[in-house]
């Protein structure tokens, strides 16, 4: 599951940021586990579909120690 609040930036929308938590939780396995993480970023428009950006963040609890850094780019089709 996750939650995403996204903040536009600027008049045109084409620069944004994101606040997003996100968990991966295990079920009926024999060790159970959860794993918290909250994370924001910055993300452009090159088109209307097309967008650019980079996310950092981290684990919330024990189970999800460390930080992380993404680069990437989605289409929308």
């Amino acid at each position: 599951p996750s939650t995403v609040l996204k903040i536009p930036l600027g008049p045109e929308e084409k620069w944004f940021t994101q606040i997003e938590y996100f968990g991966l939780f295990s079920s009926s396995y024999k060790n159970n586990f959860a794993l918290n993480f909250i994370d924001t970023g910055l993300h452009y428009f090159i088109t209307k579909n097309w967008e650019i950006g980079t996310i950092i963040g981290c684990g919330i609890n024990d189970s999800a120690r460390g930080i992380f850094i993404c680069f990437g780019s989605g289409i929308r089709y």
